[in-house]
């Protein structure tokens, strides 16, 4: 199994993560697929048209980056910098009054333990 990322953080809506995994020597000179997968709970709120801000209804999710490819050079290291898309809030999910009110993510609280990448089906626990 590949080695942990070097840096992963929270960013408030999302979670990043950097480093160079090793390990990878069957996929030397090819590209793998990676993936930053993490679970939490949204923090939204509700702003009113006079920009009045009420809180919303928060929710658990899992969160996921885009699938991208990292190339994986001849000694079996991939280089790679991923981070969690945007919580997708509508004013509904937010649990806004109405459709005048515009619901948004607040802050993401990530759960401990629950962040990974997925490397070409492979996961890998990463720790925050």
């Amino acid at each position: 199994m590949p080695k942990r990322p070097d840096v992963t953080t929270d960013e408030g809506t999302t979670m990043c993560s950097t480093g160079t995994l090793a390990g990878l020597g069957n996929y030397a000179g090819r590209n793998v697929m990676i993936q930053l997968v993490a679970s939490g709970t949204t923090l939204t709120e509700c702003a009113n048209p006079a920009g009045n801000v009420a809180p919303g209804q928060d929710s658990q999710a899992d969160y996921a980056s885009e699938v991208v490819p990292v190339k994986v050079d001849r000694q079996g290291r991939a280089t790679y910098s991923i981070c969690t898309k945007e919580p997708d809030v509508t004013t509904q999910s937010a649990g806004c009054p109405n459709s005048k009110w515009t619901g948004r993510a607040k802050d993401v609280i990530f759960t401990p333990g629950s962040a990974y990448l997925l490397i070409d089906g492979k996961r890998i626990p990463l720790s925050f």
